[in-house]
């Protein structure tokens, strides 16, 4: 238990660092995001805060996940996507670019580090880039993304052994979440920004799939554990297909967004944390223990999300007129 203190109170502690010394050079260069009718924020805040959880959580999986070539592909590949996406962060990269660069990346996880092939290493590319790209959808309001990140290393924590050697790895993604939320946390004064969000994306897809291989977590259990943003962004996108908009350009359709535009950040945030703790919670640990009804589980755990994208109208244009008061 020793090292994983170690390792823990590490990334905490860089995550705060780190995070404080961004802050300061973003302020001092001016690399701010300014508030637009897409935005969710009302005055101009620096960004590119998430290198604060990037370095402590890819040092983690350099140390801790098995075997080179997993090790290797996780870490370059998720370094990869938060360079280009820092890039982004500081002038606009192209979206081919971009898209291009996640699909590379989330390839090297798959084929590299988890050695699939066929069609099923091409459906989990896809879930990997899809995932990289959901969670910069939901990276909208204060201490939203963090906020995921860190709910998913401690519920994860949960149920796998303690003697895995991805436990620390959760560990790291927790605290430097956490550290990082000292900032992140409504009024926010730095964001994450593409460079914390495209990475968590993919290294928390790609630590989910190690642990469904190695049988040390059901797929299903992260999938709960992570629902709020994939049911929300999958919902949302969904729905723009559906109506005919423009569903690659920016907009603040999502449940969040609308949930913060009426409540505030800190209390949307705080409603996830509710939802989490008494709800996804509880279901996470009822799809781990009654393996057969996973899926029931799993499909109980997402119907109030769904319900209340219905009833917000998640997706429609309507829902991404208002501007913030």
């Amino acid at each position: 238990m020793v090292p994983l203190a170690i390792t823990a109170l590490a990334a905490f502690l860089s995550a705060v660092g780190i995070t404080e010394l961004t802050r300061r050079i973003v302020l001092s260069r001016e690399v701010l995001a300014h508030p637009n009718e897409r935005s969710s924020h009302s005055v101009p805040t620096p960004t590119a805060g998430g290198i604060g959880i990037v370095i402590p959580v890819a040092v983690a999986c350099f140390i801790w996940l098995p075997g080179d070539s997993l090790r290797l592909s996780v870490v370059l590949a998720s370094v990869s996507v938060a360079l280009v996406s820092l890039l982004d962060d500081v002038v606009e990269v192209r979206q081919s670019v971009r898209l291009v660069v996640h699909l590379l990346a989330s390839g090297a996880c798959v084929v590299i580090g988890l050695g699939m092939g066929g069609l099923t290493a091409v459906l989990v590319i896809l879930a990997f880039a899809w995932s990289l790209n959901l969670y910069n959808f939901m990276d909208g309001i204060d201490g939203m993304a963090a906020s995921q990140a860190l709910a998913f290393g401690v519920g994860a924590m949960l149920f796998v052994p303690s003697d895995s050697s991805v436990f620390p790895i959760l560990a790291a993604i927790a605290a430097g979440s956490a550290g990082f939320l000292l900032f992140n946390w409504a009024p926010a004064r730095i964001f994450m920004g593409d460079v914390g969000a495209g990475f968590l994306g993919l290294t928390i897809a790609a630590i989910a799939a190690v642990l469904a291989v190695s049988d040390e977590l059901p797929l299903v259990v992260s999938l709960v554990l992570l629902s709020v943003f994939w049911v929300d962004a999958s919902y949302t996108l969904g729905v723009r297909i559906l109506t005919g908009q423009r569903f690659t350009e920016a907009h603040r359709s999502h449940l969040y967004q609308i949930a913060a535009r009426r409540f505030g950040h800190g209390r949307t945030v705080g409603v996830f944390w509710a939802y989490f703790l008494c709800w996804l919670a509880p279901c996470a640990w009822l799809a781990d223990r009654f393996a057969p009804w996973q899926y029931v589980v799993l499909g109980t755990a997402i119907v109030p999300l769904l319900i209340a994208c219905v009833f917000a109208r998640a997706g429609r244009a309507s829902a991404s007129a208002a501007i913030d008061d």
